[in-house]
């Protein structure tokens, strides 16, 4: 998953109400980051639980991965890979991935270019499953509690191992000897 930077995630994103009688506190991502850069200790990864409730549906998902900069916050500044134009806008009002070209009317995707480019999995689910990864639990464990096939578990395990290796290869290149 690539984040390029630390921003607010909006408290709504969580499931939120507008009232603040009952508003739950959720440090922003800077809040965060600043509290870990004074304790100096490693990020903990979050329980399932918490990651099902802060991301329950595919909606909740697209907008924590436009938060954290895997998605563009504005569709219009997407260029068409097909016509050159800058500009899309969302196939139809029930699809939140699905774009169109505003100049050639050509279909092309929200996740074009990005770690889930050519899934058809949920984005939540993919979410758990990365969860499932980070934990190091056993494949049996994220297909049992997911109800995913093995074919679908594998095939993301696969392709986080992959994203942790070009990390870490562009790492060590970068680094200062």
């Amino acid at each position: 998953l690539q984040s390029t930077r630390h921003r607010s995630i909006p408290p709504l994103l969580f499931g939120e109400t507008k009232s603040t009688k009952n508003r739950i506190h959720h440090p922003s991502p800077e809040q965060e980051y600043s509290a870990r850069k004074r304790s100096k200790t490693l990020p903990s990864i979050p329980s399932f639980m918490d990651i099902c409730c802060m991301i329950p549906s595919e909606e909740k998902a697209i907008a924590f991965l436009t938060a954290e900069g895997v998605f563009p916050h504005d569709i219009k500044e997407i260029t068409c890979s097909h016509c050159g134009y800058k500009g899309f806008r969302y196939k139809d009002k029930k699809s939140l991935k699905g774009l169109k070209c505003n100049r050639c009317n050509k279909s092309s995707s929200l996740m074009k270019g990005t770690f889930f480019d050519g899934t058809k999995t949920p984005l939540h689910q993919v979410l758990y499953i990365a969860l499932f990864w980070l934990s190091l639990s056993p494949a049996s464990t994220a297909i049992t509690q997911l109800g995913c096939s093995s074919v679908t578990i594998t095939q993301f395990s696969e392709k986080f191992r992959l994203l942790a290796r070009r990390y870490l290869d562009w790492h060590r290149a970068h680094q200062h000897h």
